[in-house]
């Protein structure tokens, strides 16, 4: 059997996927500097206007949208770190399967009448299956939470990027519509 070297494919999938994590990041941090410029962009203007008051009354649902967003693209954050620690647990836990079940497999399973006899026989036998099923469902568990936070987190970087494209359309409606910043 011919045994194919596929190192370069995996280095290079590895690398892609490095590459799409750090473009993501990236693009989280913008979505919060940039609704947090777009916030401090529309007080200063507002300040520097003939009446403050007016113009910061129009201003105000793209302030809070604003906020929504700064808000939204930290908590991905947050939920992105969760997510990978749930990541870990699963990986963790699925290497001790692994090793457990490599272990059961070292093990013969003794067969014997009465059943009580081979019950005995291989009671660290069935001690390892129950550790390998235990280890299983912490894997499994870990994976789910990884996939919960992982959709949290998705969902608060979709909710900061309508945000901040509210944010900007609100006053730039505003003004195309032929509103004015002052009475």
């Amino acid at each position: 059997m011919v045994k194919a070297d596929n190192s370069d494919i995996k280095t290079l999938v590895h690398s892609l996927r490095t590459e799409s994590t750090a473009y993501f990041r990236q693009w989280v941090v913008w979505l919060g500097v940039a609704s947090g410029a777009g916030g401090m962009g529309l007080f200063s203007l507002a300040a520097n206007l003939p009446d403050r008051n007016h113009a910061f009354h129009i201003f105000l649902p793209s302030l809070w949208v604003f906020l929504v967003g700064v808000t939204t693209a930290g908590l991905s954050v947050l939920f992105e770190s969760i997510s990978i620690s749930w990541r870990g647990e699963h990986f963790a836990e699925a290497h001790n399967r692994e090793e457990l079940n490599q272990a059961i497999g070292r093990i013969p399973e003794i067969f014997s009448s009465p059943k009580r006899l081979a019950d005995e026989a291989n009671h660290e036998r069935n001690e390892l299956i129950d550790q390998s099923n235990k280890a299983h469902e912490r894997a499994e568990r870990g994976w789910a939470r990884h996939r919960r936070w992982r959709l949290a987190r998705n969902f608060a970087v979709s909710i900061s990027a309508i945000a901040f494209v509210c944010g900007m359309s609100w006053p730039i409606g505003y003004l195309t519509l032929g509103d004015k910043l002052t009475p």
